[in-house]
């Protein structure tokens, strides 16, 4: 029987916290469809996490952290998401186009947001390694996480 793969989101405030987005809203500012009205304009850096559900704890199986663009209305910016495919594609030759889309597209995560992270899933949450079996994330449940609408 296959197993259930959610995706999660979550936004990092300008004092470090991270704050849930709702997947369908971030689904549907990304599709054109309605509009995140507090990101029009701007530059939001998200966590972005890919889960497997299991009996015995969800399987963190990606993290990524990656910088996403909102135009004047709220929608997720095309011009930028273009210009992002295209550096992703040039960066497989160049170093340069690679070097841009880590600094415009993806920010680097300190300590205190991994361990936030961490916390979302609880004690028997794993996280899969690139190579090898899956590791047991040490964390405890933290108190209830706010929600942005």
């Amino acid at each position: 029987m296959p197993m259930p793969i959610a995706r999660r989101y979550m936004v990092r405030l300008a004092c470090g916290t991270l704050v849930d987005l709702p997947r369908r809203a971030f689904d549907r500012a990304e599709d054109g469809v309605a509009p995140l009205q507090q990101f029009a304009g701007r530059c939001v850096d998200l966590v972005f996490v890919v889960l497997v559900e299991r009996k015995d704890g969800p399987l963190i199986s990606h993290v990524d952290f990656p910088r996403v663009y909102f135009d004047r209305d709220g929608f997720v910016d095309a011009g930028m998401r273009a210009r992002m495919i295209r550096l992703m594609l040039e960066s497989c030759r160049h170093e340069t186009a690679r070097a841009s889309l880590d600094r415009e597209f993806a920010w680097h995560p300190d300590r205190r947001v991994l361990d936030q992270v961490r916390l979302r899933f609880g004690p028997s949450a794993t996280l899969r390694a690139p190579h090898g079996p899956p590791t047991t994330l040490r964390a405890h449940r933290g108190p209830s996480r706010p929600t942005l609408h």
